[in-house]
């Protein structure tokens, strides 16, 4: 029979910076997940708003650093983590009540498969008049790939094989990390459905254009 103790445990790891406008949806989000079987890590990257009290009222283990960027954040999550299955929300994301469980099944129907990402849709959040300066109208309340963590849920065995997020890189830790690990033939699949929604508004960190562009040449270049 296949009980809640028999399925696979996996790590969720939230990482926030002043994200008290959003962390709120983020968490429960979570909580409303029809998968049960996880660990929420809220690695606080040194916040000076309400962000500890709203992430505590949440059934999570929190930890705060100084304030280091959220590679380093992530990477501490990744530290603290116990699950077979690692996975990333960030603050100002909210997922699908499916998300998890769709991920996991077809994890546990591939052996080989290394990580699996889903597809997302954006969203300019209440009150914006415009969205920055990277954003298109059509990519608006469309399906897109989720070439991010909120999107990703990947085997522990992939972060020993190829390492973890790269501090260096300020914005795209994240791109750089997926570079990697189709560079190590790491298996991956994506999921058609849409299970991740993003909330797009000027505090991004995709916002930072110029170090963005930066970084993705100095990524290419290897």
């Amino acid at each position: 029979m296949n009980t809640r103790e028999s399925q696979p445990l996996i790590s969720i790891i939230v990482p926030v910076f002043n994200g008290e406008a959003y962390i709120a949806d983020a968490l429960q989000s979570i909580f409303e997940q029809t998968y049960t079987r996880f660990e929420v890590l809220v690695v606080d990257d040194g916040s000076t708003d309400n962000s500890k009290n709203i992430a505590n009222s949440f059934d999570i283990k929190y930890s705060y650093q100084k304030n280091q960027g959220v590679a380093v954040a992530r990477n501490q999550g990744i530290a603290g983590a116990i699950g077979e299955y690692i996975t990333f929300l960030d603050q100002d994301d909210t997922w699908l009540p499916d998300k998890l469980q769709k991920q996991v099944d077809l994890m546990l129907s591939n052996a080989d498969l290394g990580y699996v990402l889903t597809h997302q849709m954006l969203h300019l959040v209440e009150g914006a008049e415009e969205g920055p300066a990277w954003l298109r109208e059509k990519q608006l309340n469309t399906a897109l790939i989720g070439y991010l963590p909120s999107a990703l849920m990947v085997r522990r065995s992939v972060f020993s094989k190829i390492g973890i997020f790269d501090p260096n890189y300020k914005t795209g830790s994240d791109g750089e990390w997926f570079f990697r690990a189709k560079d190590n033939h790491i298996r991956m699949e994506i999921l058609q459905d849409v299970l991740v929604h993003r909330k797009i508004h000027r505090f991004n960190h995709s916002n930072a254009v110029g170090d963005t562009h930066k970084e993705m040449l100095k990524i290419i270049a290897g």
